[in-house]
């Protein structure tokens, strides 16, 4: 899938493609299902496309749904299918977008999505990691958090390659929510996102409008689950 362009050449859904198909050491989710869909290469009925993508996941009855893409600005026509994913208890976690601060693509600005921005091993947000304020009453600032998104080992053709973007940010937070999910099988999607949410902790390196909650823990998640 692909995302505004990440800071270091390749395009990121390339990159997260073969990330999450097994091209790097296996995930330590020994149950995980991984589906991958590339909605498209080429920017011809992009909308259309990201549409199909995401309704061909609702299909496969996917619970967490990792999309490293979006659209620049406030793209209407996605929010009702966003909405509905969670609904069918699909946890939403996009990429907020790489344009910096006053920036955000859809849908990861949307209320409905867990939105992920970029941070460095220094504990302070990518500069080119989007975060923007909506004036709307639920969650009116993006990103939700941010993960790691700086030279993050990555694939590319032909080998590995260190690679920046919130599109590397993204999966690792669709990760943890797949081993929470491992760890506790019926837990719904609001209570998934609230466990991640609470086990964040924003250092004081990281400003509110950019890291709003800050970074997540996985132990701190699982134990707000009971697990």
């Amino acid at each position: 899938m692909v995302n505004s362009p990440p800071a270091k050449r390749l395009p990121s859904g390339s990159v997260v493609r073969q990330y999450t198909a097994g091209r790097l050491p296996p995930l330590v989710v020994p149950e995980l299902r991984a589906d991958q869909l590339v909605p498209f290469q080429r920017a011809i009925n992009v909308v259309a496309r990201v549409l199909g993508g995401m309704d061909w996941a609702v299909g496969k009855r996917v619970r967490v749904l990792s999309m490293s893409l979006g659209i620049r600005g406030w793209e209407e026509s996605l929010r009702s299918l966003v909405q509905r994913l969670r609904a069918l208890g699909v946890l939403p976690v996009f990429a907020v977008g790489n344009e910096g601060p006053g920036t955000s693509r859809s849908p990861g600005n949307y209320p409905a999505a867990l939105s992920v921005g970029a941070s460095d091993r220094n504990d302070l947000v990518a500069h080119f990691s989007s975060s923007q304020r909506f004036q709307r009453t639920k969650d009116p600032l993006v990103p939700d958090l941010v993960a790691p998104g700086v030279d993050v080992l990555s694939c590319v053709p032909g080998g590995f390659d260190l690679m920046d973007g919130t599109s590397m940010a993204t999966p690792h937070v669709a990760g943890l929510a797949a081993l929470l999910i491992q760890a506790v099988p019926k837990v719904t999607v609001a209570k998934l996102e609230r466990a991640i949410f609470t086990s964040c902790t924003r250092p004081g390196s990281m400003q509110k409008d950019r890291a709003h909650r800050g970074i997540p823990n996985g132990p701190g998640a699982l134990a707000s689950l009971g697990g």
